[in-house]
């Protein structure tokens, strides 16, 4: 089966043959899901929740649900300035210039719970937000749709607003159905009869022709899919741990629990091999050129990506920066389909610390739903949107002419 564009954005998940992970060490099971997710679960519907609050710091997230008490990595840093250093590009200089601001910031997780402390209303508010997501990808139909919804539950009032999208590999584009707010503030800046479509129709926004047409899109996404499943090879055995069931993962079926911690050196490992992976594969693919790509789309890519995940522009601790490791759990059934999988970060301040996790769910493996379906010729381009806005400028100016 030819991979499709879209078949990259499962790998954001996650997803991963073997027969059974039983006798099997950690590091081997996470190896046979990506397996999977290269081979068979590649059509699946997933929802999740992600909460942010607040608690002492000796009762967080990670004293509830981590198997054990992460011990930070003391490397030496690189002392090396930007004017110590021959560049190969001018986007690892810039890169590298930002990162080196972000070094000067330590903590941001430990100061915003210290402030929350101080600010009792900031904190029972962000206690009561609540950010879901759904969604379905189906890779045979080349369509991902996610549902992102944020929940607002306060004290006399209560807000609830999503932002249904699919992602259609057909023609690669994006159909967005915005909240009422949107066409309310747009309305302003359209005629008739876009102000009328606004209310009921979708927004629609498609790649550009000369992207679509001259990138190897789908042997990206095809490169790309296996380095990522790649990367979770880069780290040692002893990075993964078998952990001991626990209620989240058995109340969705799960059989085993993997847990890792994604700290500065884990991360850069990962992102050393996704690199590597990644370049390997496009010359591969490269030998026999997608159809209708132009000669330098391949090196466009390579750059693209080289620009945004290089391994040298990794050099500050994240868990310095945000004050604390990314920590993970994956749960699996015993043939190494992921069922669940959980992410969580503690930062601790002064008295209380800021407790963020992610739980996502996933299921109806093959046999995806879709809930947003929008109807073919019911939906606005962002061609007719702009068009509409410009006319609409050009309206406002004759009239200001007129009374003038």
């Amino acid at each position: 089966m030819k991979r499709p564009l879209l078949f990259v954005l499962a790998a954001a998940f996650g997803l991963s043959a073997c027969t059974s992970l039983d006798g099997k060490s950690a590091r081997e099971m996470v190896q046979i899901s990506q397996n999977r997710l290269l081979k068979q679960d590649y059509s699946f519907n997933f929802n999740g929740e992600l909460r942010a609050y607040t608690s002492p710091t000796g009762q967080g997230i990670v004293k509830q649900v981590a198997a054990r008490p992460f011990q930070a990595r003391h490397e030496p840093e690189n002392e090396e300035t930007l004017a110590d250093k021959q560049w190969d590009s001018m986007a690892d200089y810039e890169a590298l210039s930002r990162l080196e601001m972000l070094r000067e910031v330590n903590n941001i997780g430990g100061k915003a719970a210290d402030m929350l402390q101080a600010y009792q209303g900031a904190q029972a508010y962000l206690s009561n937000a609540k950010f879901k997501y759904s969604g379905a990808v189906d890779l045979s139909r080349k369509k991902v749709e996610v549902v992102p919804v944020l929940e607002l539950d306060n004290r006399n009032e209560y807000h609830r607003v999503s932002f249904p999208m699919l992602l259609d590999g057909n023609d690669f584009s994006l159909t967005v159905d915005f909240p009422a707010t949107f066409p309310l503030i747009t309305g302003f800046f359209v005629e008739e009869p876009m102000r009328r479509r606004l209310v009921d129709e979708p927004l629609k926004v498609l790649l550009p022709e000369e992207i679509r047409t001259g990138l190897p899109l789908n042997h990206a996404a095809e490169a790309l899919l296996k380095a990522n499943a790649a990367s979770f090879g880069a780290l040692p055995p002893e990075a993964y741990t078998l952990e001991k069931m626990d209620a989240f993962g058995s109340k969705h079926g799960a059989r085993y629990r993997v847990h890792y911690v994604l700290d500065s050196h884990n991360r850069k490992l990962m992102a050393q091999r996704f690199a590597e992976v990644f370049d390997a594969e496009m010359n591969r693919l490269q030998q026999t050129p997608e159809r209708g790509t132009y000669p330098q789309g391949y090196e466009t890519v390579r750059q693209f990506l080289a620009d945004r995940i290089n391994p040298q522009a990794l050099p500050f601790s994240m868990e310095k920066m945000l004050g604390s490791p990314l920590y993970n759990d994956l749960y699996f059934d015993r043939k190494g389909r992921l069922k669940a999988a959980r992410q969580y970060v503690q930062a601790n301040g002064g008295k209380l610390a800021l407790n963020v996790v992610s739980e996502t769910v996933y299921d109806r493996y093959g046999k995806p739903e879709f809930t947003f379906r929008p109807q073919a010729g019911k939906v606005i381009t962002w061609e007719e949107l702009k068009q509409s806005m410009e006319e609409a400028g050009e309206a406002a100016k004759r009239r200001k002419n007129l009374s003038d």
